[in-house]
């Protein structure tokens, strides 16, 4: 049986899609866990409703404690050998869960991982070439970026859970939590094809330009940052180490630029914090790797630090270039 989690928070016009790409899947011996973490829009109501109508879906009901406690909270309700994420304002495509199983057993792998599509358009995000990959190479593979971040683009086999659980109080969990999952896979499927449709929305945790999310995304980076060098040389290198701090660079500085068009309470505070979070990511990069681009970024960002806002808006497209951080 596959359980699937899907923590439920004030997403009332997307919720019934979520839950019902679930239960029109062509795989069947499944269990739904909805976890409506305080959702004051109705959403609770309808959860209940579900479970009501079919005894494969469980629901939760708790205060508002965040999407990393609402997914621990599924984890420790779930009774499937196999377990897979939704968030409550995606959905997956009709055979998903078909397709990820029948991959598992048929390779026997820990994790099988799935491309992505944003939702209304069937074009996947990922070009990694699909077959079997052992964890040490998927681990240097998330580094390089041909590995999603999110947690809920893959299936798991249960026992990888057993001591793993998200970081509760803080956002970006899956960043957090990703390198130790895949360090306890023997082998990572890939496929290629898209199977889950991801909603962009403004109003999401991942767009909310806030002092807090970027403070959550720096924590999170600690750790992950700090994994890949706890694991050196055993898993990767002091350059897998520089290209990880070098992505990071990259995206301090378009959430940088992108302050500006973003309508913030308190954005001086935003920006002084990402200046100083870049000063201190740009003493860990090799500057012989990085890209004309970014030098010219950090010379502007150093000298004429107006001239970045409007630099950026005329190259760059800014929900693209967000898109690309997420994953």
């Amino acid at each position: 049986m596959i359980s699937v989690i899907i923590p439920v928070y004030n997403v009332k016009p997307f919720l019934n899609e979520a839950i019902e790409s679930v239960i029109g899947q062509s795989f069947t011996d499944w269990e739904m866990i909805l976890v409506d973490d305080g959702s004051t829009d109705g959403c609770a109501e309808i959860c209940d409703n579900y479970a009501l109508k079919d005894s494969r879906i469980k629901v939760i009901h708790q205060k508002n404690r965040g999407l990393s406690a609402a997914r621990n909270a599924g984890l420790d309700l779930c009774r499937g050998d196999y377990i897979a994420f939704l968030d409550s304002d995606d959905y997956y495509y009709p055979d998903l869960l078909a397709t990820a199983f029948e991959t598992m057993q048929k390779h026997n792998t820990d994790i099988v991982e799935f491309n992505i599509s944003i939702a209304g358009n069937s074009k996947g995000l990922f070009k990694t070439p699909e077959g079997i990959y052992s964890g040490h190479q998927a681990m240097i593979m998330k580094v390089e970026g041909k590995i999603s971040t999110a947690v809920w683009n893959k299936l798991y086999k249960r026992g990888l859970w057993e001591s793993l659980h998200f970081s509760e109080g803080r956002n970006y969990e899956d960043l957090d939590i990703i390198l130790p999952l895949i360090e306890k896979s023997e082998s990572i499927y890939i496929i290629n094809k898209p199977l889950i449709a991801y909603r962009l929305r403004k109003e999401s945790i991942t767009f909310t330009n806030s002092l807090k999310n970027h403070k959550d995304f720096s924590a999170s980076f600690s750790s992950y940052a700090g994994f890949i060098e706890t694991h050196i040389p055993e898993y990767f290198s002091q350059e897998h180490l520089e290209q990880a701090y070098y992505s990071r660079l990259k995206h301090l500085i378009v959430e940088y630029c992108s302050c500006p068009q973003a309508k913030i309470p308190g954005r001086k505070p935003v920006q002084d914090y990402l200046r100083k979070e870049i000063d201190e990511c740009r003493t860990k990069v090799n500057f012989s790797t990085v890209s004309f681009k970014t030098k010219a970024a950090l010379f502007l960002l150093k000298r004429f630090p107006a001239s970045i806002p409007p630099l950026y808006r005329l190259y760059h497209n800014l929900n693209k270039i967000s898109v690309k951080k997420i994953f």
